[in-house]
């Protein structure tokens, strides 16, 4: 969180503390998959076709959507409020790094057969 820390100043601690509830819940979401999977795994491992036909399954049947305007919606409301509290001298920005976070590779994905090709 060092680098998170000096990012923000001490008026601006309301962002910060936001932004650590939000990674906060991003790691125990993500350890909790983990957990999951890592159980799932023990007991029998998924066939790398039925995990793919999963995940089709999931995208197609539009939860996929449903699930990203979800997130899509919370973080737009997180931002809103977070965007009516103005702070005298603040500049607000929204910083992204331009990868699954905005931008989708899914159609890539499935061409590519959720492999990965090296280019020797």
């Amino acid at each position: 969180m060092l680098m998170i820390t000096s990012c923000f100043s001490a008026a601006d601690s309301y962002t910060y503390a936001m932004l650590k509830l939000i990674l906060a819940r991003v790691a125990w979401l993500g350890l909790g998959l983990a957990c999951v999977q890592a159980v799932v795994v023990a007991e029998v491992p998924a066939n790398i076709s039925t995990a793919k036909k999963a995940a089709l399954r999931y995208v197609d049947s539009g939860e996929y959507t449903k699930d990203l305007a979800a997130v899509a919606d919370q973080a737009s409301g997180w931002i809103a409020t977070r965007a009516g509290v103005s702070i005298e001298g603040e500049k607000l920005a929204i910083v992204l790094d331009i990868d699954e976070t905005v931008l989708s590779n899914l159609p890539h994905m499935r061409e590519m057969d959720f492999g990965y090709l090296p280019k020797f």
